[in-house]
Parts: C-alpha cells; structure tokens; sequence
C-alpha cells in the first residue's frame, strides 16, 4: 500500500448508494490519510457542497439508482464549486462514456480497484486540479494587459448576465454568471443562434425587443416575466453596427417586494378606510390635514377633497378652533398618546361630542412630523347615560325589598363598561356604597379572589360578544377581609339603536353558605372516591403478587403439565388485572366500556403466544357498557376461548386468522372467538379440559349460553341477556 504524507489533509466527498460498499471503501481512503464524508444520494451531496467548505474531492458513483444520476450531480456540483471529480462504477457504459465528455472529471476508478490505484487517482486527480486553476489564474491576470481583455475580465466577474450576439443573431460571448445562470456550457452556446438555443422567447418580448434594438440602433430597457425560468428579468440591449450586447438582470426579488409593498399598502388603506372611528393626519408644521377617512367624511359633512390642504378655522367656529389647535400643539410636546376623553364639535349634523387620542409621529431626526388622530363620536352614549341616571333613583326605591343586589351596568362599544345603577343591598354583599361602585366598578373586579379573576373576565367578554346571558359564581374578598362566594347574573336589554351601548340587567347574591355545603359535599364524595380507586389499586397490585409468584414457581419446575396448568392460571388472573386496571383509571367503578376493557385484553393475552406473529387478530367490538360484575366471568371466558385457539388451532400453519366481536341487539349480549384453524372432529372434545368446564360455568353464572360451530375453523358464540 502507498503512503502519503499530506501536510493539509484532505477531505474526499464519497457518494454512493450501497451503504455497505461505500463505508469498506471509506476505510481505505481514511487509512490513506484522508478524511471521508460519505452520503448515499446526489441531492445530499449538493447539499453538502453546498454549505461544507472543506471539501477537496469528490469521488463519484455513475449509477446511483434513482431520478439523479452521478452525471447530474456532477453537473449541478461544478456550478456551485470547481472541484475535482472522479468518478467510479463497477463498469462504464459507452453513453457514459460519451456524456462523460461534456462536463469536467478528473478521472475513471473501477470499483474494488487496489489501494495503490486509488491513491495514484487521487494524486493525478489533486495535480491536474492544481495546474488548471494555475492556468486559470494566469489567463485571468493576462487578460488585463490589454483593454479587451481586461473588459472580458471585468464582465466575468460581475453578477449581471452579460450576452454579445452577432448581426446573424449568433452567440460571440457569454459571461460566468450567463453560463450559470442559462445552465449551459460556453461550448455549447458560441456561434448559436439565439432563437435556436432559446425557442421559448420566439413571439415574446425577449426577442422583439433586442430585435427593435438591432433596428432601430439605440438603446432599449425593459422587463419581463421569463416563464421558462420563473424569474422577472429586466433587460438592457446595446446595439452596435456588428451586433448587440444584452444585460440581464434578475429583478425577481425586487418585483416579489414591490408587490408585498403595494398589497400592504392596499390593506392598511383598507383598514383605515373601513374603521368605523374618524381617522385624520395633520402635518406638524401648520395643523393642515393630509388624510381622512370615509368615517369622518361622514362625521364632519364634509367631502375629503375639500378637507384635505386645509385646518381647523376652516371649518369650525374660532372658539373651538383654538381649543383643537392648542390639543394638537400640546400632543407634538408629548411622546406618547394623548386620551381626549370629550370634545364637542359642531357639524351639519348637530353639536356631537367625540372621544379623541392623538399621538405625534417622529421624523429619522426625531423631530415630530405629523400628528394622528383617531375620534369616536360618544354622542349616543352620553345621552344614554344621562337617561339611565335620570331613572338611578327611582329604581332604587323599588329595589330595596328584594334580596341581594341588583344592577344596571352600560357596555360601551370600546369594550369598557360603566355601572349606571346597582341597589343599597350591594353594602351587605361588598360592603362598599352604592355611589362608589357606580362611580368606579372597578372596585368589584379588585375584590376579585386572583384564583377566579381569569375566568371570571373571559365568562363576562364571552356574554358580552354574543350578547348572552351571563352567569358566574365567583369568589370575593371585602374590605374587611372576609372571603365570599357571590353569584351574578344579567343579560343585554333591547336596544332602539344600532349604535346605542347595551344596558345589561342584572343581580348578586351572596351565596358563600350554599357554597360550603357543596365542598364538604364534594369533599365527601372525594374521599369515597379515593377510597374505591384504593381498593381497586390494591387489589391490581395483589393479583400482579399472585402472578409473580406462579411464575416463579414455574421457573422450578419441570413437568410440562404443570407448568402450562400454572400458566394457564397466571393467564386468567391476568384477564381479571386488566379490569381492575381499567376500573383504577376510570370516573364509573359500577360499569366499564366493553371495547376500552376488551380490546387491549385480547392484544394481552395473544402476545402472550410464541406463535402470535403468524396469527392476524380482527376485532369487531361495538361501544357499550355493561356492569364490571359481569365483565369478571366475560374477562375470564374470552382468556380461556382464545387460549385454546393458540395453542391448538394453528398447529402446522404458516398464517391464520381470529375474530373476535361483541355486539349488543336490544338487552341480548353476543361475544364470539372465531378461528380459521385445523378445527375439531367432535365439539364433544373440547368439553373435557379445565379450561373449557369453567367457560360453561362461567356462562351459566351469568345466566349465558355457549355455542360451538365447527366449520372452516372453530367458533365459540356467548349469548346472554341484561337488563
């Protein structure tokens, strides 16, 4: 074997889809010293030229069975990194030979070559590498000793794609970035015709445009949407009496934004158009509007066209005027929205008053711009709100008799709610006067218990979007200290106007000593409850002792029939543990769902079988429950049926099949175990063993009935009745 010192070791890039072969290869190579990646597809290995740095070779298999083949690869590798290739294959066909030729490789290694060949391979292969980049460099640094040359350097290296054609429309040059870009070699573009080469832009604007060019003698821009490549292109022809040069430039990302731009634009202007909310924008420096709204075109009675350019002595009385001048003068001092919480302006439409913030926008020097504003117009609320207040005492009077508290609260548009009303009876419930309530309802969510505070706002938010009733127990700490559990409830009255805040009617009761009687009812129950899972735990952990033990027991003996007797036990209990199982996870300890406690029961029990993995199981379970008294004995009966179906009704197969169902027709219970085995000569024999005994006993313990049918296999069918 040859040895090689390799001061910078080397990094070979092995491909090859036969992962045993590729990794006995690998260890050659590495006992050369050199370092091995090793990947089994074309597409990883562009990949990892792709994004690994430290790749110096890469060896190749031609055939790599699939879509890519290593000629492909090789191709797209070359395009991203010039590296040297060698390829190797357990032979080389002549068209490979020839397609071979079109792209460049470093050399040809029969598989299962000695070590010696492929070293010299890869020498050769690292050498003539070095002496064409060499060669390159040489050529790249003498072609700027003259100007043509030096231009012909300058436009390889740009990332435009640069073409020159002749005046019979023929190729006489094409940059690095065309080649790459048009996926073809400079070979097989020179002295092509354009048309030829590129049949798609027959009819397009690629070709009338460079033919307009070529006519006319100037210079012509444009773009387009290339479809063979998916790309937009923006284009500049530059004619000459000998022919025509064309730079092409990939726009696609700068179309991509463009388009991203306009349709935010498009929606933000959507937005702001359809805000039910007044939204206007002034310029800094004069308070003149620059952007309105439909909604305060409507507000204001105003056409946009006649408020835009102008400020507000334009339209509003001087008094008025100098009160928005002066906010606005105000909120360019500030850095933060400005809360306007009433301003009356006069309209066409009447006197409205209005909700206002403003907020100033910053130029890059941080020097306020422009000022924003966004109005709602209150009007409607406000004369809600004094009509309600006008009936506070009257409904008061009226209130006083009835136990708990009631409420009248308003739930403005924003989301914010005011409580315009609520009766004496709130001090003995909150122990905090009516008028402080009604002044800030506030108070009410901070005596909220934090435990019930999220949910207690997420019932109120559901109620007030779908206009539903509402209806909350939740708890509350008092002034005092103490805790309560108060009940409220309301609902939204009619409303004469789309636009009017809903009035929610509502009560709070005090229910804190119901409450306590529930938890130690609960309580109670809990610990019932916990007692039975108990139990059932305890129990499910005796049978899984009990099974341990006659499993270990069978490990000291000998005799066979003992050991399958004790076997046979264990199986049975085990029947009996998946119930108690299923009773410690469930909520009902009286009854149990059928397929959740069956069907993992006969998954138990057949993987229990060495021959489990030749035997197809098809359940066909229907979805009811029956009491866990009765599921004992059906545990117990389905355990011994299947069993039996194991150990006897497979011998000398490959294959075979068990179907076991449970069905419900009215009050009759059906449960069946088919098999497509050898079967039985006479029903009579299957009655002699244990295991079949208790199956009848079993049966008619619960008042059932079994039935055997031998044909085609044996089926066991049990039938009995529930109330």
């Amino acid at each position: 074997m040859l040895a090689k010192n390799i001061s910078d070791k080397k990094t070979i890039l092995l491909v090859d889809d036969e992962i045993i072969f590729a990794n006995a290869l690998s260890k050659k190579i590495q006992a050369m010293g050199y370092d091995v990646i090793i990947t089994n597809s074309g597409e990883e290995a562009i990949e990892l030229i792709r994004q690994t740095d430290n790749i110096n070779l890469v060896l190749l298999e031609i055939d790599l069975g699939s879509d890519l083949n290593g000629i492909d690869v090789a191709s797209q590798i070359l395009l991203l990194k010039k590296i040297p290739v060698v390829f190797h294959a357990s032979h080389f066909e002549k068209q490979d030979i020839k397609r071979l030729r079109e792209i460049s490789r470093y050399g040809f290694v029969v598989k299962n070559s000695s070590e010696f060949v492929l070293q010299s391979s890869f020498e050769m292969a690292f050498e003539l590498f070095e002496a064409n980049e060499q060669l390159r460099q040489r050529e790249f640094s003498d072609s700027f000793l003259d100007p043509k040359g030096q231009i012909i350097s300058i436009l390889d290296h740009i990332s435009d794609s640069v073409v020159s054609l002749d005046n019979d429309w023929k190729y006489t040059y094409a940059n690095e970035s065309a080649l790459n870009n048009f996926g073809i070699s400079l070979e097989n573009l020179i002295g092509q015709i354009f048309w030829e080469v590129f049949p798609e832009v027959i009819g397009t604007v690629f070709l009338e445009k460079p033919k307009e060019a070529m006519k006319t003698q100037r210079q012509i821009e444009f773009e387009g949407f290339y479809e063979s490549y998916q790309v937009w292109v923006f284009i500049r022809c530059y004619p000459a009496k000998n022919g025509l040069t064309m730079f092409y430039q990939n726009i696609t990302e700068r179309k991509e934004n463009d388009k991203k731009a306009k349709d935010t634009s498009n929606f933000l202007n959507s937005i702001i158009e359809n805000i039910p909310n007044m939204i206007f924008m002034k310029h800094a420096d004069d308070l003149r509007f620059i952007l309105f709204n439909r909604a305060g075109e409507h507000l204001l009675g105003y056409d946009r066209k006649d408020l835009l350019g102008k400020n507000d002595y334009d339209f509003f009385p001087k008094e008025q005027a100098d009160f928005f001048t002066q906010k606005d003068r105000d909120v360019l001092k500030q850095t933060d929205i400005v809360n306007i919480a009433e301003e009356k302006i006069d309209t066409p439409h009447g006197t409205r008053i209005l909700h206002t913030r403003k907020l100033p926008l910053f130029d890059e020097r941080g020097q306020p711009e422009y000022l924003l504003g966004i109005s709602e117009d209150i009007t409607l609320q406000k004369e809600s709100e004094k009509k309600i207040r006008e009936n506070m005492e009257r409904y008061d009077r009226l209130t006083k008799t009835i136990p708990g508290a009631l409420y009248d609260y308003v739930l403005h548009k924003d989301g914010k709610s005011e409580m315009v009303f609520i009766s004496s009876k709130c001090v003995e419930i909150f122990e905090v006067e009516a008028d402080i309530i009604m002044k800030d309802m506030s108070v009410i969510w901070e005596m909220t218990h934090p435990d019930d505070l999220e949910r207690f706002a997420k019932e109120n938010e559901y109620a007030a979007r779908f206009k539903e009733h509402f209806n909350s127990e939740v708890r509350i700490i008092t002034p005092s200290g103490k805790e309560k559990w108060i009940e409220m409830a309301s609902r939204p009255n009619p409303t004469s106007h789309p636009d009017e805040p809903a009035i929610w009617s509502g009560f709070a009761i005090d229910i804190t000593n119901r409450k306590v009687a529930e938890e130690k009812i609960k309580s109670l129950l809990a610990e019932k409850e916990l007692l039975l899972r108990e139990v059932h735990h305890r129990i499910k952990n005796n049978m899984l002792t009990i099974t341990s033990l006659l499993f270990l027991q069978t490990e000291s003996l000998q005799d066979s029939a003992a050991i399958s007797a004790l076997n046979d036990a264990v199986s049975r209990i085990q029947s009996m543990v998946v119930l108690y199982d299923k009773l410690y996870r469930s909520s009902n300890f009286n009854e149990l769902s059928v397929l959740e406690y069956l069907s993992p029961l006969v998954d138990e029990i057949v993987i229990n079988f060495p021959n489990y993995q030749i035997v197809t199981i098809e359940k066909v379970i229907e979805d009811f429950v029956l009491p866990t008294a009765i599921l004992f004995p059906i545990g117990i009966m389905i355990n011994e049926l299947l069993t039996n179906a194991m150990k006897y009704a497979f011998v000398g197969r490959d294959s075979g099949l068990l179907r076991v169902s449970a069905s419900k027709k009215e009050n009759r219970i059906y449960f069946s175990i088919q098999d497509n085995g050898i079967g039985m000569s006479d029903s009579k024999e299957y009655t002699t063993g244990f295991g079949l005994q208790l199956v009848h006993m079993l049966a008619k313990q619960i008042r059932g009935t079994v039935h055997v049918q031998i044909e085609n296999g044996t089926k066991f069918t049990l039938e009995f009745g529930v109330k």
